[in-house]
């Protein structure tokens, strides 16, 4: 009963902005569970396809079919008409995770579960609209645990201070920073040229307004979390006080960057096929998870940049 509770506190918070999303996240829910059901006893590459280009078409045509039109309309030179699509709250978060327990499935680990057990773990409310990204063997354990549904007193504890922790990052130091970058760009979107000392002084604060601000939403999820006697995985490890850019993505967005080693980098043969593959294998991932970030061409520069400093690095 507190897993069906949560469960559906869970798509209330959800469906709260937009109703008529939670019909998406309800229909990715019950296509990938059937999937994974189907896995569990026929492990056959072309289900667990199947199942993947559904989660990838739905992440395209939501995310980024916008950012194709646009990107069509300014390389052609000619106006397309194209309704403008609203974007799911968390569609990559839930898109991913759902990615990860198919080809857990498929690979052959334990992710045999219940269907309201599997909905709580993709609709958990704390980590539903910005991660971070929960694997299964993270999550089921703990929900099968004794301990879960009671109260306890440390854990209680831990998720207050961080749930206070976090909402001082977004509110005082996260906006604090932006109110430093904020008038930089403004002025660069209306076509304007900011002064050196705005243009310096938004990308000293742009880097940290961005950290605490994801960071701190972050630590408001794990604090929440806590609360109910869940303890979700760390995303952030201080990433700025980073050695070299590698350490860097071990230490920022820490679950997304496992993701996109476990099921992208490494499927596509990370380093065993020779350096010169290995690099053309972190240009892709760097590449994918830039744009993962946001539909919009600074964030494919941004992930190609990304992918040069670590093969540099590595070489």
């Amino acid at each position: 009963m507190q897993i069906l509770w949560l469960t559906a506190m869970s798509f209330l918070f959800y469906g709260w902005w937009n109703p008529s999303y939670l019909g998406l996240l309800i229909v990715s829910i019950l296509w990938n569970f059937s999937i994974s059901s189907l896995l569990q006893t026929r492990k056959i590459r072309s289900i667990l396809f199947m199942g993947i280009a559904l989660n990838i078409g739905l992440l395209t045509y939501f995310k980024y079919m916008n950012f194709f039109v646009d990107s069509l309309h300014h390389a052609l030179g000619m106006s397309l008409q194209f309704q403008s699509i609203a974007l799911p709250l968390g569609i990559s978060f839930f898109t991913f995770q759902q990615i990860a327990f198919l080809t857990d499935t498929y690979r052959g680990e334990d992710t045999k579960t219940t269907w309201s057990d599997y909905c709580f773990f993709i609709s958990f409310f704390p980590q539903l609209i910005a991660g971070p990204i929960v694997r299964h063997s993270e999550f089921f354990p703990q929900i099968a645990s004794s301990k879960f549904g009671k109260v306890q007193s440390s854990f209680m504890a831990l998720g207050i201070s961080m749930i206070v922790v976090g909402l001082l990052k977004k509110e005082v130091l996260a906006d604090t920073f932006g109110l430093m970058a904020d008038p930089a760009f403004t002025i660069a979107t209306t076509g304007g040229i900011p002064t050196f000392g705005k243009a310096w002084m938004a990308t000293l604060a742009y880097p940290f307004q961005l950290y605490f601000d994801f960071s701190g939403y972050t630590d408001m999820a794990l604090g929440s979390a806590y609360l109910f006697g869940i303890q979700l995985p760390q995303n952030f490890t201080s990433p700025y006080r980073s050695k070299n850019i590698r350490e860097f993505w071990q230490r920022w967005h820490r679950t997304l960057s496992n993701f996109l080693r476990d099921y992208l980098y490494i499927p596509l043969g990370g380093n065993r096929k020779g350096a010169a593959r290995q690099g053309i294998n972190i240009m892709i991932t760097m590449i994918l998870g830039g744009l993962w970030h946001g539909a919009a061409w600074g964030f494919v520069v941004w992930g190609g940049l990304h992918g040069m400093l670590i093969i540099g690095h590595l070489c």
